[in-house]
C-alpha cells in the first residue's frame, strides 16, 4: 500500500519526473467513484477537505493533527485516516462506518450490524 505521507525529495528531477508528477496530480484532483456517489448536492467538497486532512500532517513525526502547525495526536490521526477513507481516498482502504475497521476484516469476521 502507497503512503500517504511522503516527503519531498532532495535530488533534483528530470522533465519526465515532472510530467509524471503532474499526471498524478492531476489524477488526484479528479473525484473518485466514491466521492461522487457520496456527494449529496454539494454540501461537502470533498476535495478541500482531503486537502485540508493531509495538510494537518506532520511531515517530521509522522501523524495528523486537528489544524496545519498544530501538535498531531492520536485522536485526529484516527478521524483524519477514516476521514479520508470515507471520502474514497484512493490510498486508503475502505473502512465499515459502523465498526470503523477496514471493510475487508469486516467481511472477513462476518460481523453483521443490527441497524
Amino acid at each position: 500500500m502507497e503512503s500517504i505521507w511522503t516527503l519531498e525529495s532532495d535530488t533534483e528531477s528530470t522533465q519526465e519526473d515532472d510530467k509524471e508528477k503532474d499526471d498524478k496530480e492531476k489524477e488526484k484532483e479528479e473525484p473518485t467513484p466514491e466521492q461522487q456517489q457520496l456527494d449529496d448536492g454539494g454540501y461537502i467538497d470533498y476535495l478541500s477537505l482531503q486537502r485540508f486532512i493531509l495538510s494537518c500532517q506532520d511531515i517530521e513525526s509522522g501523524g495528523i493533527a486537528d489544524r496545519p502547525e498544530d501538535m498531531p495526536d492520536l485522536y485526529h490521526l484516527f478521524f483524519g485516516v477514516a476521514g479520508l477513507a470515507l471520502i474514497g481516498d484512493p490510498r486508503v482502504k475502505r473502512i465499515s462506518p459502523i465498526y470503523a475497521l477496514p471493510q475487508e476484516i469486516v467481511d472477513r469476521l462476518m460481523l453483521v450490524s443490527e441497524l
